[in-house]
C-alpha cells in the first residue's frame, strides 16, 4: 500500500479501497482499467485515466529489477558466449529539425503587397 502512496492522487482513504479491489502497487493500478476504477468512490471515468497515467509515471520513475543472465543459455550456443552489440537510439525528449524553413505566408487579404484602393461615393 505504501508504494500506492507515491501515485498522485491517491492518499491512504484510496490505496485501502484500492488494496481491497486487489489493486496493491502502482503496476496493478497501470495495468487495470479505467472500468474498473469507476467502481471506487468519488472516482469518474475523467480521474481513473488520471491515476491510471500516474501509476505508468510512478513506474518509469521506480528502479527496474535487473534479471540474472542464465549460465546455461550462453553455454547452448556453438562458440560460447558472445557480447551483444548495443543500438545507438536518439535521446528522449529531442526531435529532428526540418531540412528547410517553411514558407512566408502573406498577410490575409492582400494582393501581392499592393494596396485596396477606396472608391469614393
Amino acid at each position: 500500500m505504501s508504494d500506492l502512496l507515491k501515485v498522485r492522487g491517491v492518499g491512504p482513504a484510496m490505496a485501502r479501497a484500492m488494496s481491497e479491489m486487489g489493486i496493491v502497487t502502482p503496476a496493478d493500478l497501470a495495468a487495470s482499467g479505467p472500468q474498473d476504477l469507476v467502481a471506487l468512490p468519488r472516482v469518474q471515468l475523467i480521474r481513473a485515466r488520471m491515476l491510471i497515467s500516474a501509476a505508468g509515471e510512478v513506474l518509469a520513475t521506480l528502479p527496474q529489477p535487473v534479471p540474472e543472465p542464465r549460465a546455461d543459455a550462453d553455454a547452448s550456443k556453438p562458440g560460447g558466449a558472445k557480447k551483444k552489440k548495443k543500438k545507438k537510439t536518439a535521446k528522449a525528449g529531442k526531435k529532428a529539425k526540418p531540412d528547410t524553413a517553411p514558407a512566408k505566408r502573406k498577410k490575409a487579404g492582400s494582393r501581392d503587397g499592393k494596396k485596396k484602393k477606396k472608391k469614393k461615393a
